[in-house]
């Protein structure tokens, strides 16, 4: 009897492929890697686009990547992750800190990759530790850093976790891991997008961590914020930016604002 079940990550059927193709959870060969993991929102997108290519050379050029879009979103997986038609927001999957690329400061000879930053966990910096660093806090608390895509682009990534968790504050704030609050370390958006856009990516990272939080019962969530521009900084804006969302001033020195959310 073929199987009329459709991928639960691509929507295609899945009776095109032999019963030992397919995963037990209801998914395709091509949606997996090699452990059986799902890959990440940009390796399928591109895949997709490439069945389309040499499957349905009808289908326009032009139209091709919103054609994938449309059947990624008829997937059980993704449908709940498109915040708009060519916008998703998924938790961090393999694969994915390759793909941030690497943020040059207006500070001259100053440039380095949110993907292997570990400056607030006091390690030096590779992609090995973060990778690590985040599988660590994924068995302690659950997932802890998230990513946007714009169409086929890897554009934002939010990295969070309980403020115990990056000893570096305690250098930087008296008692600041002493508290049951969660700290926003980094948010990170790709220099290609426009200024406007790059406050509406911020602010749905921050919204998606907000909910997540209220979720998880946390209390409160703290970011810091450089002052004025020039300063280099984890966030994408200075102080004024998170203050107008909803965050409170609860310290600062003479370039940074620490900012309270309470979540209550």
């Amino acid at each position: 009897m073929k199987n009329n079940k459709l991928c639960k990550s691509c929507s295609g059927r899945l009776s095109e492929f032999n019963d030992e193709e397919i995963i037990a959870d209801g998914f395709c060969p091509y949606c997996v890697d090699e452990k059986g993991n799902l890959k990440n929102y940009g390796d399928i997108l591109q895949m997709m686009i490439e069945y389309i290519e040499q499957e349905h050379v009808e289908i326009d050029k032009k139209e091709r990547l919103s054609t994938a879009q449309k059947w990624l979103r008829e997937g059980e997986v993704w449908k709940d992750k498109f915040i708009t038609d060519d916008i998703i927001i998924d938790r961090i999957r393999e694969g994915d800190l390759e793909r941030i690329k690497v943020h040059k400061h207006k500070k001259e000879g100053f440039s380095h990759s949110c993907g292997e930053c570990m400056y607030y966990q006091n390690c030096k910096d590779s992609l090995k530790s973060k990778k690590k660093w985040l599988s660590k806090m994924k068995l302690k608390y659950g997932n802890c850093a998230n990513v946007l895509y714009h169409d086929q682009n890897l554009v934002g990534y939010i990295q969070y976790a309980p403020k115990k968790e990056f000893p570096k504050l305690e250098e930087l704030e008296a008692k600041s891991t002493d508290t049951g609050d969660w700290y926003i370390s980094c948010i990170y958006i790709d220099d290609i997008v426009s200024k406007e856009d790059k406050k509406s990516f911020t602010l749905l990272l921050i919204k998606h961590v907000i909910l997540d939080l209220k979720k998880r019962k946390a209390k409160a969530a703290q970011i810091s914020a450089p002052i004025k521009e020039g300063i280099i900084s984890s966030t994408p804006f200075n102080w004024g930016f998170y203050e107008k969302i909803g965050f409170v001033e609860i310290g600062h020195d003479e370039e940074y604002v620490v900012g309270k959310l309470n979540l209550n």
